[in-house]
């Protein structure tokens, strides 16, 4: 039984550094979205509004305390917030397999 106790906490330190390394490249990190959208200004006359055509924004919205939030994005600063989402992404995607092999090692087990 103690055998089979340090051949799991092995596996587990193994995963756990295997886990580490993936997750060195992933910073920044967001979840949420990114949406473009086109919104009026509050200029009397403004010739983009009065057209229709508004003016481009990017809206980053996520979920926080159980409320659905908005905020601006300056245009600068969307290609960060999009690889800091893409990195939340493969983070996710990083959990959900840390869930399967974990489940796996536990069935093993017993």
């Amino acid at each position: 039984m103690l055998a089979r106790m340090g051949a799991s906490k092995d596996t587990a330190d193994a995963r756990c550094e295997a886990f580490r390394e993936e997750l060195e490249g992933l910073w920044p990190l967001a979840k949420g979205s990114l949406c473009e959208a086109r919104k009026p200004c509050n200029r009397p006359g403004c010739k983009a509004c009065t057209s229709g055509r508004k003016h481009h924004a990017y809206l980053f919205t996520f979920h926080k305390d159980g409320r659905f939030l908005c905020r601006h994005v300056r245009p600068e600063h969307v290609a960060e917030l999009r690889k800091a989402l893409d990195n939340g992404r493969e983070l996710e995607r990083l959990l959900v397999g840390q869930g399967e092999e974990l489940l796996r090692e536990l069935r093993g087990r017993g």
